[in-house]
């Protein structure tokens, strides 16, 4: 059988902390993978050398940004609740996951979030190469990620 070469379009259903739960895409296909590449990214910037010549040029990342475009990315359904009672939509009108939604969330409950995409991602990474990963539940994703190229979302396998 030849390889299969696109993305199945699976989810995983992750528990948070009080019985709410997160759905993840299992895999992102090549257009949420570049979408993400490029979130946060900010203009390349020389470091170092005299008078513009010289240094490094890197390219810094907006944290803010790129955190909550991964979670955007990655988030397909959530089991939270407004001050209502009634499910909080994770969706705006056209169907794409709300930027604003995640933002109004409370700061513990993102960070939640982001730690869970984060660890669910380096346990993709690792079932694919057929290994087996443990993290802390202390671990920030932030301390594991210098550069987009370099995080984990960006593993080719």
């Amino acid at each position: 059988m030849a390889k299969v070469r696109f993305v199945e379009a699976a989810t995983d259903r992750i528990p948070l902390s009080d019985g709410d739960w997160i759905e993840v895409k299992r895999d992102l296909n090549t257009g949420d993978q570049k979408k993400l590449e490029a979130a946060g990214l900010k203009p390349p910037t020389r470091v170092g050398g005299v008078g513009g010549v010289g240094g490094e040029i890197i390219t810094p990342i907006d944290w803010e940004i790129y955190e909550i475009h991964r979670a955007a990315v990655f988030l397909t359904d959530w089991s939270f609740r407004g001050l209502d009672d009634k499910p909080f939509p994770l969706n705006n009108r056209d169907g794409q996951v709300s930027i604003d939604a995640l933002k109004a969330l409370d700061p513990e409950t993102f960070d939640e979030i982001n730690k869970a995409i984060f660890a669910h991602v380096i346990k993709r990474a690792a079932e694919k190469n057929g290994q087996r990963v443990v993290m802390p539940d202390s671990q920030m994703p932030r301390e594991q990620i210098s550069t987009p190229s370099a995080s984990p979302d960006s593993v080719q396998t």
